[in-house]
């Protein structure tokens, strides 16, 4: 997993939420346990799905997910190829 997080005196910033609901949830606890910041936004740095898949989890939690056009032109092309990859599992 290619994620991380900063604590702002605001909240949280997420970079990257994984690439499953897993991988999104195991980045929430790990923040948990260095803050009780709330996560506050999520920026996605690419389209690759390792970057972008767990932002359903933030999303429901309320959280702004950030990303540029590029970054969301890239997830729009990959996604169907993606997600068609991770039904083999």
């Amino acid at each position: 997993m290619t994620s991380g997080f900063i604590i702002t005196n605001e909240g949280v910033v997420v970079i990257d939420a994984g690439g499953s609901i897993a991988d999104a949830k195991a980045i929430h606890q790990a923040i948990k346990k260095v803050t009780s910041k709330p996560v506050k936004w999520v920026i996605n740095t690419g389209g690759q799905d390792h970057r972008w898949i767990g932002n359903s989890y933030f999303n429901k939690l309320g959280v702004t997910i950030i990303a540029s056009e590029a970054c969301k032109a890239d997830m729009i092309e990959r996604k169907d190829f993606q997600f068609s990859m991770a039904k083999k599992y």
